[in-house]
């Protein structure tokens, strides 16, 4: 995979490690108070999660690694100033872990039309490899076991009901009843978001002691 893209995502994944289950334990909260649970109410309980972490994230350490939240209260978008990079954060949980169709927004299909980072690799060219303008969209999936977020390049518009096509970047599963997220690992070769076969696996595993947080609700 693209050491560059490697590189510069670590930094989230560490972050998303020590706030994620603290956005969840946030969510979970807020749907108790309007007495309604995760499970009956998933579109709510996914924006509550959406949004919880957008707060952490905003109080956290994100900006000395060159990552900032964009300034859009009603969605979750991060932006790498060193390299242009942007991932996007789903409003809903997708029960498929691929994305939705672009439909007719044109910033969205633009995105949603790129050539993937795994073709645009030579083995021959040893520059470091452009991440200017590069959009990733991050998905959600929780059952009774864990919480899946996969980091996805949309490299196909789509066309409703089938899904656009994406390459899977990164995935990171959190165990439900435990308290950190118990495996992080980046694909190192072409994946399909419909049926990931991963033949190289570069896993890293992450502590909350790795990332400093000013968040209170650590």
């Amino acid at each position: 995979m693209n050491s560059s893209l490697h590189e510069r995502l670590k930094p989230v994944a560490t972050l998303l490690d020590t706030l994620l289950p603290i956005a969840r334990m946030h969510a979970v909260a807020a749907l108790d108070a309007m007495h309604a649970t995760p499970t009956k109410n998933k579109d709510i309980y996914a924006r509550c999660l959406r949004t919880a972490l957008r707060e952490l994230l905003l109080d956290s350490d994100l900006p000395q690694y060159g990552w900032v939240v964009v300034d859009k209260s009603n969605s979750l978008h991060l932006f790498d100033q060193k390299a242009g990079l942007t991932i996007r954060f789903l409003k809903a949980f997708d029960k498929e872990g691929s994305i939705p169709p672009a439909g007719s927004n044109n910033a969205r299909r633009r995105a949603w039309s790129q050539t993937s980072l795994f073709d645009q690799h030579d083995d021959t060219d040893d520059r470091p490899q452009s991440l200017w303008g590069i959009e990733l969209v991050c998905t959600w999936v929780e059952d009774d076991e864990q919480i899946t977020c996969r980091v996805l390049q949309p490299i196909s518009t789509g066309q409703w009901p089938d899904r656009a096509e994406a390459k899977t970047i990164m995935t990171l599963s959190h165990a439900v009843e435990r308290t950190d997220l118990d495996d992080i690992s980046f694909n190192g070769t072409e994946s399909n978001a419909h049926g990931t076969v991963e033949e190289e696996r570069l896993s890293i595993r992450t502590s909350p002691q790795q990332t400093q947080t000013r968040s209170k609700a650590q």
